[in-house]
């Protein structure tokens, strides 16, 4: 699937306010020396993950599932894009949980990404698309982190939708049978 690549992009963060009721898990390893919980990832002016805590702008949490990272956090392909945040950057070397609407915009600077946080905690994404027959924004994918499948931590709803508009595919990202991963929900 064509999109699959922006999905799991955004799949870096971690949902909700767990991570308030989960402090007991930050940064930790489980009886088998696996990482488990959540665990916390520095962020820089483009919302990429670092290692250099002197050039994080932001902190987020990825969560892990007895050694399996299941929010794991990509850079920003988007090199060439610009990025707008309703709020002024923190200081760079002091970072402080992501929290706001964060846009991003192509060359021609047209929407093609919106992204909001909370305390270290993605709310919703949502990416666009631009047809070459005409000049409207039409939504591709849509995930919105405050929904969870059985209200299990880790996991998300999300809707694919297709060029032509008609088409929605509904997913839980969740485990499964087949570990963690998209599972279409059928009507």
């Amino acid at each position: 699937m064509k999109h699959k690549t922006t999905f799991f992009i955004i799949l870096s963060f971690l949902f909700g306010q767990d991570i308030i009721s989960q402090s007991d898990t930050l940064n930790k390893f489980n009886t088998k020396g696996k990482k488990t919980g959540y665990w916390k990832v520095l962020l820089d002016e483009k919302i990429n993950p670092t290692k250099i805590n002197g050039d994080a702008h932001f902190y987020c949490f990825e969560f892990w599932d007895e050694g399996k990272n299941v929010t794991q956090i990509d850079k920003h392909r988007w090199k060439k894009n610009k990025l707008i945040c309703d709020n002024s950057l923190p200081n760079k070397g002091n970072p402080i949980p992501i929290s706001g609407k964060f846009k991003w915009f192509d060359k021609k600077g047209r929407l093609i990404s919106e992204e909001v946080y909370e305390n270290g905690n993605p709310i919703y994404f949502k990416s666009y698309f631009i047809k070459k027959s005409d000049t409207t924004l039409h939504i591709n994918e849509d995930i919105d982190f405050t929904k969870r499948y059985n209200n299990i931590i880790g996991t998300f709803y999300f809707e694919m939708h297709s060029s032509n508009g008609n088409t929605i595919d509904k997913y839980w990202y969740r485990k499964g049978q087949k570990g963690w991963k998209a599972y279409k929900i059928e009507n």
